[in-house]
């Protein structure tokens, strides 16, 4: 199951979270002709709802891989995965 991905700003890629055979819930980003599929996360965290900073160099997304739902922020040039909020 997939569900309806995000456009990054200039149009050249695509976030989405999809469900993953055996549970798994990650975060993808493809090209926009849906090539190059890149997952950012593959672990047991349910990671959701992808979204993009202005300039496209960074997608926040909810993960409860704190245990509690955070907002994480994945780098993309620097493939850097840091936490945003503590809840």
């Amino acid at each position: 199951m997939v569900l309806p991905p995000v456009f990054s700003p200039d149009g050249s890629r695509i976030a989405l979270h999809a469900w993953i055979e055996g549970g798994f819930q990650d975060i993808y980003v493809l090209n926009r002709d849906g090539g190059q599929r890149h997952a950012l996360t593959f672990d047991k965290a349910t990671d959701t709802s992808p979204r993009w900073n202005a300039d496209g160099t960074v997608l926040f997304f909810a993960s409860d891989r704190t245990g509690v739902s955070n907002i994480f922020a994945y780098e993309l040039a620097a493939e850097t995965l840091y936490q945003v909020t503590n809840v």
